[in-house]
């Protein structure tokens, strides 16, 4: 990861103004995002679980359980039923996952 005393840990919400086109990055809850219809969000828990929040075609949320690892040299893993990716970079300001 970027910033070696930056964890994962807790919710992020997806800040799709800043996407790219590999990666999808995401904010603290408490960022000045500009007004939008909803958001999604993550969440990395200390025991390594990974939580993603996304809205369903009907509006209600969903989530999709994973789990995350940290692998080493700054390389972190999540995994869920549906893909597998990795933390391409995490401050704690913002993080940018792999898509």
């Amino acid at each position: 990861m970027s910033d070696p005393s930056a964890s994962p840990i807790g919710i992020w919400l997806h800040s799709q103004e800043e996407d790219r086109d590999d990666a999808r990055v995401y904010r603290p809850r408490d960022y000045a995002f500009p007004p939008t219809r909803g958001r999604s969000a993550v969440e990395f828990r200390a025991d390594g679980t990974y939580v993603e929040y996304n809205s369903g075609p009907d509006d209600r949320g969903q989530a999709v359980v994973g789990e995350w690892h940290d692998r080493g040299d700054g390389r972190v893993q999540i995994t869920t039923h549906t893909a597998t990716r990795r933390i391409l970079s995490c401050t704690k300001e913002m993080l940018v996952i792999e898509y």
